[in-house]
C-alpha cells in the first residue's frame, strides 16, 4: 500500500478528460442512431405511408367512376345498369375508364299477327324484355368527351416541402454531421486514423448503394439525396487522407487520380439518375470539404488542384446534361475559395502562386465557354463566368501592386496582366455576343498602368513603363480594327479607339513626377503619335489626331517647365523635338484634309474650311512652346530658334496656297512677332539688333 504522502502527490484527473471519457460511448451511440437507425426508420415509414396513399387513391377512383356513370333519368336505368356493371367488374383501378353506353331511342318493332298490320310503338321496358338491345355503335370522334378522372394537379408545395426539401436538407445535415464527427474524432483521437478512413469510405459507399437500391419512381428525392451525400463523403475522406493524415499512398498523383475517379462517379450518377440535386449537393460538398477539414496550413497547390478538378467535372456535367446553371455556381465557389485563401495566406512570396492559380481558372472557364460554343450549347451563364474570372484576376493584380517587391518586377506583374487581358481578347474574338469584352480588359490594363506609374515608378523602371505603354497601346489599337474586319456587321463604339490617346496621357505622369526626363521619352511619344495618326487615317477621324497633338504639346510644355532655369546655349534637342512633332502633325493633318469630302467645307464661317483646321493648328501651336524656350534661352545666338520659326511659317503659307485658308498668314505673322518681341525683351542688346533685323527682313520677304 503506497504511503499517504505519495497518494496525495498523485495528480488528479481533470474534470474535462473524465467527462469526455464518459461521454465518448454516448456520442458514438448518438451518431449511430442519427446516421444509421433514423434513416432506416424513415425509409420504412415512407414506404408504409406510400402504400396507404395508394389504397386511398384506389378508393377515390372507384367513387369517381360511380359518380360519372350514374344515369341522368330513371327511364334509362334498366338499360344502362347491366352495361355499367360489366364495365365496372372488368375495370382495374388504374385502367382507363370507358365511356358509358347511352340508351338508344324507342324502336319500332313489327308484330307478326293478323290483327296488327301496322307497326306499333312500345315503351322501352317491353322492348327490352322481348329482344336484347342492339350493340352500341363505336363512339365517333365527334362524340362529347367525358372529363378525365384525375386532372393534372398544380405544383404541390406541401409535397415539395415535406418530401423533397426535407430529404435534401437531411442529406446535407448527414454530410455536416459526418464531417464534424470526423473532425471531432481527429482532434480528440477517438478512433485510429486507418479505421476513420475505412469507416468514411464504407459510409459513403453504403449511402450510394442505398440510393441506387431504393425504388426511384417512388422515392426519387430520397435516392438522389443519398447518392449526393455519399459522393460528398468520399470527397471529404480523400481530402483528409492527403492533407491531414499524409498517408504514404495518398501522394499528389494518387490523390489526384482518386478525386478524378470520384468526380467521374458523381458525373455518372447524375447522368444515370437525371438528378440535379446530386450535382448541386456534390458541388456544395466539394467546395465545403477544404473549409471544414482545413488543417490551418497553406497548401495552395493541393487546394486549387482539387478545386480545378471539381470545376472540370462540373463543366462536363453541365454541358452533357444541359444544366448550365452549374457553371456560374462553380465560378462563384472558385472565386470564394480564391478570396478566402488570399485573405489568410497571400503575401509577396506567394504572389507567383496566386498568379498561376488565377490564370488557370481563367483558362478553365474560357475553355468551357468555347467548347460549349462548338457543341451548340452556349448560354449567357458560361460567357459571364469566363468574364468574371478574368476580371477577378485583374482585381488580384491591383492587390499585387501593393507589394513593393512585386511592383519592382514589371515583367512579372504586367506579364500576368497581359495574360488576363488576353483571356478577355479571346472571349471577344471567338464569341459574337461579347465584342466589347476587350474594352474591359483595355481599360482595366491602362488603369493598372496608371496606378503603378503614379505610385511605384522609379527612374530605373522608366524604360519598362514606356515599353508597357507601347505594348498595351499597340495591342488595343490594332485589336478593334481586326475585330471589325472579322465581323463587319458588329459596330464597335467610337470610344473603343481611344487607347493610343490613353497611352499618351500616361506619358504625362512621369513627366510630372521626375525632375529630369531622359530623351528616351520622346521616341516613345513619337511611336504613340504614329499609332494614333495611323488609327485616325484608317477610320477617317480628325479629332483623334487633334487630341494626340494637344497631348503631345502638353507633354512638351510640362517637360520645359520641369527643366532647370538655365538652358544650354544651343538647345538643338528641344527645338528638334518641337519641330519634329510639328512637321509630323502637319503632314498627318494635310493628308486627312485631302481625304475628307469636299462637302464638309464651310467657307466664310468661323475658321473656314474644317479640313484645314488641324494642319493649321499643327503649324501654329508650336509657336507657344518656342516662346517659352525664348524666355529661358541663356545664349545670344537666336539662329536655331528663328530657323524653326521660318520652317513653321513656310508650312503655314504652303497650307494657305493649297487649302485657301485666309486667316493663316495673319496668325503666322502674329506668332513670329511675339517670338521676336520675347527674344528681344529677354536677350536683346545693342550689338544684337542687326541679327534680329536680318531675321525680320527674311520673314518679311
Amino acid at each position: 500500500m503506497p504511503a499517504p504522502h505519495l497518494r496525495s502527490r498523485r495528480a488528479p484527473r481533470s474534470l474535462a478528460s473524465t467527462s469526455f471519457t464518459g461521454m465518448a460511448p454516448l456520442l458514438l451511440v448518438f451518431f449511430t442512431l442519427v446516421l444509421v437507425a433514423f434513416p432506416v426508420w424513415a425509409i420504412f415509414r415512407i414506404a408504409a405511408l406510400q402504400r396507404k396513399n395508394e389504397e386511398l387513391e384506389t378508393r377515390v377512383r372507384r367513387i369517381e367512376l360511380e359518380a360519372l356513370t350514374r344515369p341522368s333519368s330513371p327511364a334509362a336505368l334498366p338499360l344502362i345498369q347491366p352495361t355499367v356493371a360489366a364495365a365496372a367488374s372488368a375495370q382495374t383501378p388504374f385502367a382507363p375508364i370507358a365511356p358509358p353506353v347511352v340508351a338508344p331511342p324507342p324502336l319500332t318493332v313489327p308484330l307478326q299477327t293478323p290483327l296488327a298490320s301496322a307497326p306499333a310503338m312500345l315503351p322501352p321496358p317491353v322492348i327490352a324484355s322481348l329482344a336484347p338491345p342492339p350493340a352500341a355503335a363505336p363512339t365517333s370522334p365527334s362524340a362529347p368527351d367525358f372529363p378525365p378522372v384525375a386532372a393534372r394537379p398544380r405544383r404541390n408545395w406541401e409535397h415539395f416541402t415535406g418530401a423533397k426539401l426535407l430529404a435534401w436538407t437531411g442529406g446535407f445535415a448527414a454530410f455536416l454531421g459526418a464531417a464534424f464527427f470526423i473532425k471531432y474524432s481527429f482532434e480528440h483521437d477517438l478512433i485510429p486514423a486507418s479505421v476513420r478512413v475505412a469507416l468514411g469510405y464504407l459510409f459513403g459507399l453504403l449511402l450510394i448503394g442505398g440510393g441506387l437500391k431504393i425504388p426511384r419512381p417512388r422515392y426519387t428525392a430520397t435516392a438522389h439525396t443519398l447518392c449526393a451525400t455519399g459522393i460528398v463523403c468520399l470527397y471529404a475522406v480523400t481530402f483528409a487522407c492527403n492533407s491531414i493524415y499524409h498517408f504514404e499512398f495518398f501522394g499528389p498523383i494518387p490523390t489526384f487520380l482518386l478525386m478524378a475517379l470520384i468526380t467521374g462517379g458523381a458525373f455518372l450518377l447524375a447522368v444515370r439518375l437525371g438528378a440535379q440535386v446530386v450535382a448541386v449537393l456534390g458541388m456544395l460538398g466539394g467546395f465545403l470539404t477544404p473549409v471544414l477539414l482545413s488543417s490551418g496550413r497553406d497548401n495552395a497547390i493541393g487546394l486549387f488542384s482539387y478545386i480545378a478538378l471539381l470545376d472540370v467535372g462540373l463543366v462536363a456535367l453541365a454541358l452533357h446534361q444541359r444544366w448550365l446553371f452549374l457553371v456560374p455556381l462553380g465560378a462563384a465557389g472558385t472565386v470564394a475559395m480564391q478570396l478566402g485563401w488570399a485573405s489568410h495566406y497571400l503575401s509577396a512570396a506567394r504572389t507567383p502562386t496566386a498568379m498561376i492559380v488565377c490564370l488557370v481558372f481563367c483558362g478553365v472557364f474560357l475553355a468551357a465557354h468555347l467548347v460549349s460554343r462548338k457543341l451548340g450549347r452556349t448560354a449567357p451563364q458560361l460567357r459571364w463566368s469566363a468574364l468574371a474570372l478574368a476580371c477577378v484576376a485583374l482585381l488580384f493584380a491591383l492587390g499585387f501592386i501593393g507589394y513593393r517587391t512585386i511592383a519592382a518586377q514589371p515583367a512579372l506583374l504586367f506579364g500576368f496582366v497581359l495574360a488576363a487581358d488576353a483571356c478577355l481578347l479571346a472571349l471577344a474574338w471567338f464569341d459574337d455576343a461579347s465584342p466589347r469584352a476587350h474594352l474591359i480588359g483595355g481599360f482595366a490594363a491602362f488603369a493598372l498602368l496608371a496606378i503603378w506609374t503614379a505610385t511605384r515608378l522609379t527612374d530605373d523602371l522608366l524604360p519598362w513603363a514606356l515599353g508597357l505603354y507601347l505594348i498595351f497601346g499597340t495591342i488595343h489599337t490594332a485589336f478593334p480594327l481586326l475585330l471589325e474586319r472579322r465581323r463587319p456587321g458588329v459596330a464597335l463604339p467610337a470610344w473603343s479607339q481611344c487607347f493610343p490617346l490613353l497611352a499618351l496621357a500616361l506619358v504625362l505622369i512621369p513627366v510630372l513626377r521626375f525632375d529630369t526626363v531622359p530623351m528616351l521619352l520622346w521616341p516613345c511619344v513619337l511611336l504613340l503619335d504614329v499609332l494614333a495618326i495611323g488609327l485616325a487615317l484608317f477610320i477617317g477621324s480628325v479629332a483623334a489626331v487633334g487630341v494626340a497633338l494637344i497631348l503631345t504639346l502638353a507633354a512638351a510644355g510640362l517637360w520645359l517647365f520641369r527643366l532647370p532655369p538655365s538652358l544650354p546655349a544651343d538647345p538643338w534637342q528641344f527645338l528638334a523635338v518641337i519641330g519634329g512633332f510639328a512637321v509630323l502633325f502637319f503632314a498627318a493633318g494635310g493628308f486627312l484634309a485631302r481625304r475628307l469630302p469636299a462637302g464638309a467645307a464651310m467657307p466664310g464661317r468661323g475658321f473656314g474650311d474644317p479640313r484645314a483646321q488641324l494642319p493649321a493648328f499643327s503649324a501654329l501651336m508650336p509657336f507657344l512652346l518656342m516662346i517659352m524656350v525664348a524666355q529661358r534661352l541663356p545664349g545670344t545666338n537666336p539662329h536655331a530658334l528663328f530657323g524653326l520659326a521660318l520652317l513653321l511659317v513656310l508650312l503655314g503659307l504652303g497650307l494657305t496656297r493649297v487649302l485657301a485658308v485666309a486667316w493663316l498668314p495673319a496668325c503666322s505673322l502674329a506668332g513670329v512677332t511675339l517670338l521676336a518681341y520675347t527674344w528681344h525683351g529677354s536677350h536683346g542688346a545693342p550689338g544684337q539688333d542687326g541679327t534680329l533685323l536680318a531675321w525680320i527682313g527674311v520673314f518679311y520677304a
